[in-house]
């Protein structure tokens, strides 16, 4: 765990009587204020907090939660449920503490989305659980922006006028924005439980972003076929809901901030073979990007279509660095569809100590799908050194050496 967080967990438990006993109480924005009891939810399952509809207020298919706190202990379950009609929970909290997430956090509303909004921070901890039936969105925005241009305040308490309209971006006013950071969460034994339903989007949108792993072989985050997209800022901005479409060259350097991936961190979207799926797509936007401590980011196509474009997209406005046995990969994988893309945009790349870029194709046939092409930007120095790789390869040399045909690699810089 990260030593930070220990150190705040401790100054907390001294400064709040009774803080190792996580609370969710709403703020009284849509009805009185009160701590959430449990009970069962509609699958049968216990629920330490059983939050329904009745706690917020609909807006068509939009669901809102105001909460002064919401955090969720190691054992515990937070619960949301409502009706089939909803399409997004929004669940803000205004209370001024940071979510701290031990537990489960779990939606049974199928295929709604939940939002998770605290602009005093989200840490999710070691052997947190999310079990969503829909996409997750985790961040510490001041606002959620909506396409009627309705703008919904998530720092402060108040019955602020509600919308029918679909989310649109995440608004940040603060000129240092409170961090998300996922820390040793462990997915299930083995790794081997979804993040989310297949398809589904995981969002970690605030200051600066850090995936922590425990070691390579338990996935930190893992969705089939799925898309995790990050974005890290250190002052206001708006980021779209959609993440790949937030430009970085629109921002100052110093407004962006950093998103790390270390300590053995595993982010999954890889397809499945035995559904035949395609791979998914990481997304990554701020001022540096971090990975280190022999961490993978990874998306496979095992599907006979080919596979969504850039698998791998990064664009920081500073230092992109990948060290010490770090791995972007991108592979068709005993498939007839074409591997996905690997794209980063830095404005300095550093790829050292045996760390990874490559876009491969692993195919009995010869003829199978290709691997994915590799384009690499850099506004000044690249360097690959120590046994860094920049590779875009056919097969394995150990073992499926006449895989099908590897990508292009495309590299641009101004200093090399």
């Amino acid at each position: 765990m990260l030593s930070r967080s220990i150190v705040a967990g401790l100054l907390l438990a001294v400064a709040l009587p009774g803080a190792g006993q996580a609370q969710v109480v709403t703020d009284g924005s849509y009805g009185p204020p009160t701590a959430v009891p449990g009970g069962t939810d509609v699958n049968g399952d216990a629920a330490t907090y059983l939050i329904d509809e009745s706690y917020g207020e609909q807006q068509g298919g939009n669901l809102f939660h105001s909460f002064e706190e919401f955090s969720v202990q190691d054992g515990e379950t937070a619960t949301f449920e409502g009706p089939a009609s909803v399409d997004n929970v929004f669940s803000r909290v205004t209370g001024g503490l940071p979510s701290d997430i031990f537990g489960v956090l779990r939606s049974t509303i199928q295929g709604a989305n939940l939002f998770l909004l605290n602009p005093s921070g989200v840490y999710i901890g070691p052997d947190a659980r999310l079990d969503v039936a829909g996409s997750f969105h985790a961040s510490t925005a001041d606002a959620m922006h909506f396409d009627d241009e309705t703008v919904w305040q998530t720092g402060e308490p108040g019955p602020l006028d509600l919308t029918a309209a679909n989310p649109s971006a995440f608004g940040f006013t603060s000129p240092d924005p409170a961090p998300v950071t996922i820390d040793e969460t462990v997915v299930g034994v083995g790794g081997v439980r979804e993040t989310l339903p297949p398809g589904e989007t995981l969002s970690l949108v605030g200051g600066d972003v850090t995936i922590a792993g425990r070691n390579a072989v338990f996935q930190s985050v893992r969705i089939e076929s799925g898309t995790v997209q990050i974005a890290s800022l250190a002052g206001p901005a708006v980021v779209p809901l959609d993440v790949s479409s937030f430009d970085v060259s629109e921002l100052s350097p110093d407004a962006l901030g950093t998103v790390r991936v270390t300590d053995g961190a595993f982010v999954n979207v890889e397809g499945s073979f035995a559904n035949t799926s395609p791979g998914g797509r990481v997304v990554v936007r701020g001022g540096r990007f971090v990975m280190d401590g022999a961490s993978q980011i990874s998306s496979a196509n095992f599907s006979d279509q080919d596979a969504g474009q850039p698998a791998v997209d990064v664009e920081v406005a500073g230092l992109a660095s990948l060290d010490e046995g770090s791995i972007v990969l991108s592979t068709s994988f005993i498939a007839d569809g074409r591997g996905g893309d690997v794209r980063l945009r830095a404005g300095e790349l550093e790829v050292r100590n045996g760390a990874t870029v490559n876009a491969r194709s692993l195919n009995f046939d010869p003829a199978g799908g290709t691997g994915g092409d590799i384009d690499i930007q850099v506004g000044g120095r690249l360097r690959v050194d120590s046994g860094g790789q920049l590779a875009a390869t056919p097969g394995d040399p150990l073992s499926l050496p006449d895989g099908g045909p590897g990508g292009e690699l495309v590299v641009r810089a101004d200093l090399v």
